[in-house]
């Protein structure tokens, strides 16, 4: 409750800024030249979950114009990565293979849920036109173990934990 974590692109591009709340002071924590957003603050405060397409996987459809009006629409080809608090210690939590965003991280802060995607599906619009398909993805920070909670076909995004203790009071 005394820092807060939001985007802006003050510094030319979208990065994740930490404000005291206390001081006003300002801190890039990610200053990188693509774009960074959406982040989650872990449980204990010393992390934060980003999503961030600064490793795009374009393979699937470099040359591809999406459909619609005006058809100029860029994808986004994002990734989950986590960084410490004060920008150390950034590590990418996904692979090429997948598009992934909107981090969040359980109660206990050993894992991240997060929906992922084919890039593929990024290229004919579907995650922009709501027609793809995403499952949730929960990952555990610690082995790296991936579970898929969710199947089938359509859009699944912005995971959230339940505190299941919470809800039964």
């Amino acid at each position: 409750g005394k820092s807060l974590a939001f985007v802006s692109s003050r510094s030319g591009q979208a990065d994740i800024w930490i404000l005291d709340l206390a001081t006003r002071a300002l801190r890039n924590v990610t200053a990188d030249p693509a774009g960074d957003f959406r982040p989650a603050w872990s449980p204990d405060g010393q992390w934060i979950a980003f999503s961030s397409d600064r490793h795009p996987s374009r393979s699937a459809c470099p040359s591809t114009t999406l459909p619609g009006p005006g058809a100029f629409v860029t994808p986004q080809y994002t990734s989950i990565y986590v960084v410490r608090a004060d920008g150390s210690g950034l590590r990418r939590i996904t692979d090429s293979t997948e598009v992934a965003g909107t981090p969040h991280w359980s109660p206990d802060g050993a894992q991240l849920a997060f929906y992922s995607g084919d890039p593929a599906q990024v290229c004919r619009g579907g995650l922009i036109f709501g027609t793809g398909t995403t499952q949730i993805i929960s990952f555990n920070l610690e082995s790296g173990a991936r579970e898929k909670p969710t199947t089938g076909e359509g859009l699944k995004v912005f995971p959230r934990w339940v505190d299941r203790e919470r809800t039964r009071r």
